[in-house]
């Protein structure tokens, strides 16, 4: 996971990622950002989307990918870099109701990326920092690998 040393979300862990640059698909837009974040090469594997509401406005929305790392492959952590800290973290500690440095909306989605075969749209409503609603829908990708 990423503790963010910039906006939006700073100073929360979250996973990594960013934007899509003009004629990449989804799928070599992640693997770049892994590649940036981590300094890995892996395939990601896309797991869905999530969108957003922040104020009752059409806000934004994102693909949402998992990747495995081989066991032999060392990866030692902390580490950081421009985005931010870099860390292994349990998924029993993301996923405490406890935990309040985690971003609001990755308790909501992370079990069905792991534990389920389909794939989901996860849709997030905020007030403002304030995750007040979510849902989640079959989806259907209709992206073009690349």
């Amino acid at each position: 996971m990423l503790n963010r040393a910039k906006a939006p979300w700073q100073g929360m862990w979250n996973g990594i990622g960013g934007k899509i640059d003009p004629g990449e698909s989804p799928d070599t837009s992640m693997k770049r950002e892994i590649a940036e974040e981590a300094g890995l090469n892996i395939e990601p594997v896309l797991r869905g989307c999530v969108t957003w509401n922040v104020d009752h406005a059409r806000y934004g929305g994102m693909y949402v990918y998992t990747a495995e790392l081989d066991s032999d492959i060392p990866y030692i952590t902390p580490k950081q870099n421009d985005e931010g800290i870099l860390d292994w973290k349990p998924i029993n500690w993301v996923l405490d109701p406890e935990n309040l440095g985690i971003v609001s909306n990755i308790p909501k989605f992370l079990p069905a990326l792991f534990e389920e075969q389909d794939m989901y749209e996860h849709h997030c409503v905020y007030q403002g920092n304030q995750l007040v609603d979510y849902v989640r829908k079959q989806w259907a990708p209709n992206l073009i690998k690349g």
